[in-house]
């Protein structure tokens, strides 16, 4: 059995998430490339009635997107966790429920991996009218005492030149007899929203205009007590050669 690849997060002690206007963090290019790049993936597995590269595209681009922008000048300490891949690199050797996709829609009913040690499941749809994908997803996922649950939802508008619209994604982790020595329970809600500003895509699909902007905010609650909670944003710019991303 291949077990759930778990990652470590920083979660930092800054300005409650409540604030009205995020603080500004330190942006991650790569992790703005590789969004974009995964909304193109999506769409060419739609195109290609592939439910199971769908939603292993879809998870690529929230998990890059919430990568974007982190908390910078502050002391980390490492309690959040969230998952960069899927139990199974090959999504379509899932054991359990449904993918059934079309190029307009795809359909999730408790697909995934139901193992005792390690189960994983997605269920809702993405659809696609004329140029426009709606995204509206449920992931959970369970392993080693750890359970996430994420809800993905947004609308895309993908040409074969432009990407414009936003993603937003919203989780909570809970880690059962705490982490990192501590005792308890660590509780961790996050939020993300991603907008896709005006990306202006090559005849290859590379990004050479556009920007990303990202706001993320967590809040960690460690055994009972405030384990830290901070609500960021940044901005990626692209071009204008394929490749070149700007932080702003």
């Amino acid at each position: 059995m291949n077990k759930i690849v778990i990652a470590s997060f920083l979660v930092v002690a800054v300005a409650a998430c409540g604030e009205d206007e995020p603080d500004k963090g330190t942006v991650n290019t790569t992790s703005a490339k590789a969004s974009v790049e995964n909304v193109g993936k999506v769409n060419s597995s739609m195109a290609s009635s592939n439910g199971a590269n769908a939603a292993s595209a879809v998870q690529a681009m929230t998990q890059a997107g919430q990568s974007i922008v982190t908390p910078s000048g502050q002391p980390s300490r490492l309690v959040g966790l969230l998952p960069e891949t899927f139990p199974r690199p090959d999504l379509s050797s899932a054991v359990s429920g449904t993918a059934e996709c079309t190029p307009t829609s795809c359909t999730f009913t408790n697909y995934g991996d139901d193992a005792t040690s390690a189960s994983w499941k997605i269920n809702g749809t993405i659809t696609k009218s004329g140029d426009t994908t709606t995204f509206d997803l449920d992931y959970d996922v369970t392993s080693a005492g750890t359970s996430l649950k994420w809800q993905i939802d947004g609308n895309l508008t993908v040409t074969a030149t432009s990407i414009d619209g936003s993603v937003h994604s919203h989780g909570v982790t809970n880690v059962t007899g705490g982490t990192g020595g501590a005792p308890g329970q660590v509780n961790v809600t996050w939020d993300t929203d991603v907008d896709y500003q005006a990306i202006v895509l090559d005849a290859q699909g590379c990004a050479t205009g556009g920007s990303v902007h990202a706001v993320v905010s967590y809040d960690v609650d460690a055994g009972g007590q405030s384990g830290g909670a901070f609500k960021v944003q940044g901005t990626a710019a692209f071009g204008p050669a394929c490749g070149q991303v700007t932080a702003k």
